[in-house]
């Protein structure tokens, strides 16, 4: 019979295995549009949005899409979306993404206007912003040391663990394996 200490280490064992196998970006070939899906996983960029009392939370999260022809192929754009999770929805001024990557500083300015018939403010859950930039790009806020912005007004900072993410997403498409194909 195992002693209760070796089935514990090959639990434990087990349990770093299976989480070390969902860090990998998602890759997905899709042969009927001949097109290759890449995919980061999620990456919380700002906590507790919601001001509305206790049980009430929101946050924002982060995830880098890309898509080129073909298998195997790498992608020259990369899109960071923006979304709200929670239960409730969040206030944001616009849609302006502002990020600062080791002090150099990115803009885009309102691609999807809130301000409807006068209205300042709105409240948003789910999708809410994105921008597209060139490799180039992704790879300078992936190796910066500090990363820090602005999304419709609130502030949004992608930390070491959210830049490793992003690494690795990177390191897939300069490198591509799909994982399934549809």
């Amino acid at each position: 019979m195992p002693r209760p200490r070796t089935v514990l280490l090959w639990v434990a064992a087990l349990a770093l295995c299976a989480g070390c196998a969902h860090q990998r970006p998602i890759a997905t070939y899709k042969a009927a549009s001949n097109t290759t899906m890449y995919r980061s996983r999620l990456i919380t960029v700002a906590q507790r949005l919601s001001d509305q009392g206790y049980g009430n939370s929101s946050s924002m999260t982060m995830q880098a899409l890309a898509r080129c022809q073909g298998r195997n192929c790498t992608p020259d754009v990369v899109r960071l979306m923006f979304s709200t999770a929670g239960n409730t929805g969040v206030v944001f001024e616009d849609r302006t993404i502002r990020l600062s990557a080791d002090g150099k500083s990115y803009t885009w300015k309102d691609q999807i206007p809130l301000r409807r018939r006068g209205v300042r403010e709105q409240t948003t859950s789910g999708q809410i912003a994105g921008v597209r930039l060139r490799l180039s790009g992704l790879e300078r806020i992936v190796n910066a040391t500090s990363v820090t912005g602005r999304v419709g007004g609130r502030a949004i900072e992608i930390d070491d663990h959210g830049r490793e993410k992003l690494r690795r997403f990177l390191d897939a498409i300069r490198s591509p394996a799909p994982d399934s194909v549809s």
